[in-house]
This record gives structure tokens, sequence and C-alpha cells, in this order.
């Protein structure tokens, strides 16, 4: 499954972290929210198995789609945020506010322009994010449609 191997590359990097030489790497632990996100899932499904109601599914698929959307605005953000800090441009336009606007303005394909990330790895991070809420989202929004 794809979150073992998120939880597994999350846990052999803070494992490195813990060698001396190493104690200073980042450990990307905003990427937890996705773990989070599975678990809140699977235990709604069991419930939902439980209690055979189909309005209450309905209800659960809208608090997933909730969810969907913050772990991608929280993961996107957390990533602008951590990837723009070498940028000399960094305490002027990317902090953490900054971070989620640019994050809210791209995902809606608004895109103001008033705020531009500075290095190519964050450009490429922001569009790999873009796919992904395009691709995950439609998904979402199918089984929710299911249960209507």
């Amino acid at each position: 499954r794809p979150f073992f191997i998120l939880e597994l590359l999350i846990d052999v990097v803070f494992i490195i972290t813990l060698l001396p030489p190493l104690r200073k790497l980042y450990c990307p632990a905003f990427f937890n929210a996705w773990l989070a996100k599975d678990a809140l899932e699977n235990m709604l499904n069991d419930l939902n198995r439980v209690m055979q109601k189909y309005q209450s599914a309905l209800s659960q698929q809208v608090f997933i789609l909730a969810c969907l959307i913050v772990c991608l605005f929280f993961t996107g953000m957390a990533g602008v945020n951590y990837m723009e800090r070498p940028s000399p441009k960094y305490h002027k336009d990317f902090g953490p506010f900054n971070s989620l606007w640019y994050i809210v303005v791209t995902y809606t394909t608004v895109g103001y322009g008033d705020i531009i990330p500075q290095l190519i790895p964050t450009k490429i991070f922001v569009m790999f994010m873009v796919m992904l809420a395009f691709a995950l989202i439609p998904v979402q929004l199918d089984q929710m449609v299911y249960f209507m």
C-alpha cells in the first residue's frame, strides 16, 4: 500500500536523524497528515458497515473529502514553506500564512501572481501537488456521488 511506503520513508529518515553526524537532517513529519487521513477513512468505513445507513455513509464521504482537502492544503503549505527557506526572499514572501495563501490560490487555479516561488524544487513540488489534487479530488467526489 502507498501509505505503508510513506510511513516507511518517514520512519527511515527519522531513524537516520538519530545518528550524530546527521542530527540536523530535516524529517518531513508533515506527511503524517496523509497517514492520519487513511486511518480516519478506515475507521469511518468500519463504522458505516456497522450502522448500514446510507445517510451516514454520505456524511462520512463528505467528511473524508474535507479531510482530503485539509491534507492537500497542509502538505502543500508545509512543503512550500520548507522548500523556500534557502531562498533569499523567504522571510518576506514565504512565511506560514503566505505559503498557505499561495497554495490556496494555486489549487483553486486563481493564480494572482503576488507570491512566486524562487527555487526550482519548490516549483516542481507545487506542480506535483496540483496534479495530485486534480487526481484525488474527483475520485473522492465520485465516491461521494455513489452514496447519493
